[in-house]
């Protein structure tokens, strides 16, 4: 089934949603990739995060740049990924962001939302992107492709 436009698409997704047929869908691929279902339809048994914080705007404006590489730095060391080999790896660790490059933000409004369940990693993280995202006062023009005039 198709979608005649971005309205009609966001109604059908809802409905999947809600009738439990994503839901089922989900299931039947955790399934098919040797999965346990059971584990799946109980969240009580998915990893929770123990801590959480948030990397926040230190001024107003436009974001004109993130250092994806050192986005990259923070999120291993927040347990996402390896330093070396024998690393382990934490199953609750990872970031959302909330704002991308072009978009118009105020002080204080969190940008990244960091968790983990290693309150000193967390921070580690949370100091290494104290210089990830550029906020500057110009409009940015943020499309990989601009459309040439």
């Amino acid at each position: 089934k198709t979608a005649s436009d971005k309205s009609a698409a966001m109604i059908m997704q809802r409905e999947l949603i809600e009738t439990g047929l994503a839901l089922e869908k989900f299931m039947e691929m955790v399934s098919a990739h040797g999965g346990n279902r059971t584990d799946i339809a109980s969240f009580q048994t998915l990893h929770l995060p123990a801590e959480e914080t948030a990397f926040s705007a230190q001024q107003s404006g436009t974001i004109s740049s993130i250092n994806t590489k050192l986005i990259g730095l923070a999120i291993s060391e927040l347990g996402c990924g390896r330093k070396e080999l024998a690393d382990v790896l934490d199953p609750t660790a990872g970031m959302e962001f909330y704002h991308k490059i072009g978009d118009q933000v105020t002080e204080g409004e969190p940008l990244i939302r960091l968790f983990n369940s290693n309150s000193e990693k967390l921070q580690a993280a949370l100091t290494m992107l104290s210089t990830s995202v550029v906020i500057g006062e110009e409009h940015v023009d943020h499309r990989l492709f601009p459309a040439a005039d």
